[in-house]
Parts: C-alpha cells; structure tokens; sequence
C-alpha cells in the first residue's frame, strides 16, 4: 500500500488451511468494529483505541481469545512436520478459518480503498479432475471393523478399476460411502469412475466433495468461492470467475466443464493456458473499469501474437525444474499419480535439462519402490545411475533394493550403500542397513561399528539400537570395538568415483584394506566387489560386466583362494 498502487488483484485462498492459528470469537465482533480494526490499527491512536473498546465490552477478552494468533511468523504445519499425516479433520477449525478467510477479504478491500486503489477479486480455482486428495480421514465415530471395511472395499474398487469394470468399480464405491461418507479417496475414485462413464455432473460434483472431505486443504473449499463472489459483491468491487472461465473453456474443447490437468500443473498452479484465460479476462474487466486503455486492433490476433511472443521467451530448463520440484512436493505428499505425471512430463526436457530429467527418472523409481513395484524401480534406477553415476541418494536407494526378495543381493546393497556413505552427508539409515547386511554376511567387525555410527547419528533409531544389542550378545569383546574403517577413493581422469575401499591401519599404522572394497564403472553399475581381512581377500570377489551381469564369482580364505563359482579348488 506504501507504493499507492491504482489496482489489487486479489487472488488468495489455497494455502488458508497452512497457517496454524487460533481463533477467538471472532464472530462476535460488531462489524462497525472490525472496519474502524482494520483503518485504524495502521495508527498510532489504535492502541489507546483498542484499550478503551476492550474496556467497554465490545471487543473480546483478550486473555482468553487474543483474536487471531499465528505462530511464529506464519509458520506452516508443513514446514514442521514429515508430511500430510499431521492434519487431523476439525470441523469446528474449519468454521473459524472460513470466517477468518471472509475478515481478511473485508480488510483487505478496506485497506486498499483508504489508499484509493481499485480491487479485483479472482475465485480461486484448482484441479478437481487430475488431482487427488492430500489426506484421507474415515468419518468419525466409525469403529475398526467398519473402517477395515471401507479400505477393503476401496481397494477391490481400485482393481476394477484398473481392468476398466467401471460399472462395478461404482456399485463398490457407493457401497464403501453408504459405510464411510467423509472419507476424501472415495469421492475422488467414485468420480474417476463416473467420468469415464461420461456421467460429468455427477463425476464433478463427486469431485467436489473429495476436495472439501480433504482433510489436508491446499485447494480452496466450496464455501470460499461463495465468500469471494459474497465480498465482491457486497464491496462492490471487480471479480473474475477464474472457475467459470475453465469451465467454459473446457466445454468448448471438451465433452465437460470439470478443471483438470488440461489448466492446472498440479492441484493448484495454472498451466501456461490457464494462466492465459486469465489474463485476458483480467485485461477485459480493467478495461471495463477504465483502469486501462486498449489499442483499437486489441483481439484475438493480438492475443495470438503476444501469447505466441511470451512463450517463446519461456526458458525450457526452467520449465523442467519447475516441474521436477511440484514432482518432489507431490511426492513428498504421498500423491503419487500427481508427483508421476508431472515427473514424466519433465523428463520431455532431457537434452535441454539433463539434471531435471535425471531428478524426474529418480521420483519415478522412488514411486515404484514405495508400490512395490521394484522391476520397475530397478529400470529407473539403472537409468538415473547411468546419468549420474556419483549421485549418493541414487546408490542408497538402489542398494535399499538388494536388501529384499525378490531381488535380494547382499554384496551389491552393501557396495551401494558404502557408497552412500562415503559421499553422502551423515545418514543413520545408510548406515544401520550397511551394519544389518554385514551382520547377516558375519563380517562382524564390519557390522558393529556401523550400528554404532547410525545410533550415534540418531539416537532415536530404535532398529539400529536394537540391532546394536543382538550383535553385542552375539559376539565377544574382541570383536566390539575395532573402530569404523575409513575408506580410499580412487576416480577416472573423468572425475567419476573408479573405486572405494575400506582400510584400517595394521600394526605400524599403515593403512591396510580391511572391509570391502568396490571398484566402478563410469555409468556408475558395480564392476568389481572383494572382501578383505587385515590387507588380504577374505570372502567373496565378484566381477561384473558394464551391463550388471555377474562375469565370475570366486571365494577367498586369509588370502588364499578356496573356490569359483560354486566349484571348491
């Protein structure tokens, strides 16, 4: 307002839900009173004010309500916390941000009016079709049996569906919603189903009730649209309907008028097309007001050759970084059809933005893994390692892979997870799991400094300590304490890693091999893994081709070499 701007174009209501506060009563408030607030708390005379109102009874306790508090300065639930699981539902939350989210529009039009500026109101629109529930919460009062209930059947819903048995997929959601009607997930299938059945007001209003049962709000809710129109018009100020105009724009190209990902990037954040909607419409109403002038050749030519002039000053490798990061938020989420499709979109940049098409590869593996769907995993992997081959993340994920069926390979997940390690910043889970497959390989001495290291790191890592524990009564003092083994690295003249092994120092301090050591091809696959014992192979070696296959397999006793394969010499 300092600046003395002629416009606002107000365009808020997606992120009310971050903000932790708490409420008072608001509502009692006189509206007389939160006008003079919102004037009269940019002066000095407010706190004077303020102190005679709170005398008189018209403004709430303080002590008890403080009006609106926030935390710290705006501090999210997000930023604090692993993820979406934090979010519980509260109806009686949801009122008082409701009603703190019509205050703030009120205030927000009196403050710019004192100003003299002009106001525009954007309803703020998201992606209903294309982008599922943050967080899903069974009603309340529902007891287990019925909540085992609603997941068993939404996870026979979700089979039908992937066979495309739309009519039965639908009999089996609304069967779930008859037991569990405020679970978000539901909603959002049901009018998955109901879309491809062709049935789009039923589909766009299932899609509705997902995004208001969400229980992690980052799309503006129902209600809000209808207090953005109520403000605008009881203000009397400008107001596009940012919804209105999807709808209508999608009915022209489309069968529908349901907001998907043909405007929307993720559940929120409009497309270059949608952005473009609503600059024109936003051109057209300052126009109306008289706040701007257009050129007597302004139309659809014009509009053409200014849309055509900005996109192509659009920078492609910023676009796929873009991407790559709402694929990283969305995954961090758990959404991951959203984080997915995103990520293969960004991997369309790959000769102009090779790091952000190796980023999209690595969020795809990580899906597949947490799916289960670890072939699929394996193949991105393989791929992201091929593109970066001294990338710490990438090897730790990978080797997580070898430590289970059916891919189960504890040489080459303690190879990529020792390479975790030694470029990596300090991770408890590298090295506890690295501990757990030496444990299992008996390398003991290997084994126990490791566990110690992951607890050192994170006191709270009840596996690692339990861990720590068993080996402890398991083995002998002797063996408990031979330090962690620090490691050597060797690279190619290319700069990537060649080789890592492991050493100690013997008897005269020299440092000797004395763990594993692994050798590396420059696309990063394993080429060579040998165990080692105060300086000399004790354990297996085995050798493998640029392609991953295994080349020989030979075994080793205090240096001396007992078999070949499965052959003894």
């Amino acid at each position: 307002i300092n600046y003395e701007p002629d416009l606002f174009i107000i365009y808020s209501g997606h992120n009310e839900f971050l903000e932790e506060r708490t409420y008072g009563t608001m509502r009692d408030i006189p509206d007389t009173v939160k006008t003079a607030a919102s004037i009269l708390a940019r002066t000095r005379t407010w706190t004077a004010m303020s102190t005679i109102l709170d005398r008189a009874g018209v403004l709430p306790d303080t002590k008890q309500s403080k009006q609106v508090q926030m935390a710290g300065e705006v501090t999210t639930i997000l930023d604090r916390s692993a993820g979406p699981e934090k979010y519980k539902r509260d109806d009686s939350l949801r009122e008082n941000i409701l009603e703190h989210y019509r205050i703030s529009l009120e205030r927000m039009t009196e403050i710019a009016r004192a100003g003299g500026s002009e106001i525009i109101f954007v309803t703020p629109a998201s992606n209903l079709k294309d982008s599922s529930p943050f967080k899903s919460q069974h009603t309340d009062g529902l007891n287990v049996k019925a909540q085992l209930n609603s997941e068993e059947l939404l996870t026979r819903a979700l089979s039908l569906i992937d066979q495309q048995q739309w009519v039965q997929a639908l009999e089996v959601l609304d069967e779930a919603l008859a037991v569990d009607p405020r679970y978000a997930e539901l909603h959002y299938r049901r009018g998955k189903v109901l879309f491809a059945l062709d049935r789009y007001e039923e589909a766009a209003e299932a899609f509705r009730r997902a995004r208001d049962e969400d229980v992690c709000p980052l799309r503006a809710l129902t209600p809000m649209l209808h207090i953005v129109a109520d403000v605008a018009k009881k203000e009397d100020t400008g107001l596009v309907d940012f919804i209105e105009l999807i709808e209508n724009s999608g009915l022209d190209e489309q069968k529908h008028t349901i907001p998907g990902k043909e405007y929307f990037l993720d559940h929120v954040h409009p497309t270059i097309d949608g952005n473009k909607l609503l600059a024109v419409e936003l051109v057209a109403l300052m126009a109306d007001k008289g706040i701007v002038q257009l050129a007597d050749r302004w139309g659809d030519e014009v509009i053409a050759d200014v849309a055509a002039r900005i996109e192509a000053g659009l920078d492609r490798k910023e676009n796929a970084r873009a991407l790559v990061n709402l694929a990283r938020v969305l995954n961090w989420a758990g959404k991951d059809e959203d984080a997915g499709r995103l990520a293969r979109e960004a991997m369309a940049y790959r000769e102009e933005a090779p790091e952000a098409y190796n980023a999209a590869v690595g969020i795809l593996a990580a899906i597949y893994q947490r799916r289960g769907e670890t072939d699929q995993a394996l193949q991105y992997f393989r791929k992201t390692l091929n593109q970066e081959p001294d990338n710490p993340f990438i090897h730790l994920q990978y080797g997580l892979i070898f430590l289970n069926k059916p891919f189960r390979n504890l040489e080459l997940a303690a190879a990529h997870i020792l390479f975790a390690m030694a470029f990596g910043s300090e991770n408890d889970m590298a090295y506890m799991t690295f501990g757990l497959a030496m444990a299992e390989r008996g390398r003991y001495p290997l084994a126990y400094p490791s566990l110690v290291e992951a607890v050192r790191i994170n006191p709270q890592n009840a596996e690692a300590r339990s861990a720590l524990n068993r080996l402890s009564e398991l083995i002998g003092p002797d063996v408990r304490n031979p330090g962690q083994p620090k490691v050597t690295v060797d690279k190619y003249p290319s700069g990537i890693v060649s080789k890592i092994v492991q050493v100690r120092p013997d008897a005269t301090g020299r440092y000797i091999a004395d763990g594993i050591s692994t050798e590396w091809y420059e696309n990063g696959t394993l080429k060579r893994f040998v165990d080692y014992a105060a300086g000399v192979p004790h354990g297996v070696e085995i050798n493998w081709s640029p392609e991953g296959e295994v080349v020989s397999r030979l075994e080793y006793r205090h240096g001396k070499q007992i078999s070949r394969g499965d052959q003894p010499l």
